[in-house]
């Protein structure tokens, strides 16, 4: 992993992402990008509806770290699909790290999905 020479801190107020167009999945909001965090992690904003998924997958050169904030989702991870339940304040510590995952969507939820380098 990358480390930054000097510390300095990044704030981005929500709505002040880099938004994007990825047609499969909607409008997504780059938070932060490997290029402001020297390559040590990007965050990506991504509202999902319902019944939404991602087939799953995996990731050759980052883990993926995902914080449900609100909502209800299924995770594949380890070969099966495993319910995690309502993402909020009661779920504030639920973290999924892996390489070979999906997520299936069972509400309307707001994902901020964390991609770390390996």
């Amino acid at each position: 992993m990358s480390t930054a020479s000097s510390s300095r801190a990044v704030i981005v107020q929500a709505g002040a992402g880099n938004d994007l167009d990825l047609e499969a999945v909607g409008i997504i909001s780059a938070m932060l990008t490997g290029k402001q965090t020297v390559g040590a992690l990007t965050v990506v904003w991504v509202p999902v509806p319902p019944d939404f998924g991602t087939p799953p997958g995996v990731h050759s050169k980052e883990d993926e770290l995902v914080h449900v904030i609100d909502g209800h989702v299924s995770c594949f991870i380890d070969g099966h699909w495993t319910d995690v339940g309502h993402g909020g304040p009661e779920m504030a510590e639920f973290l999924a790290i892996c390489r070979d995952q999906g997520i299936t969507l069972l509400e309307d939820v707001q994902l901020t999905p964390h991609l770390l380098p390996l």
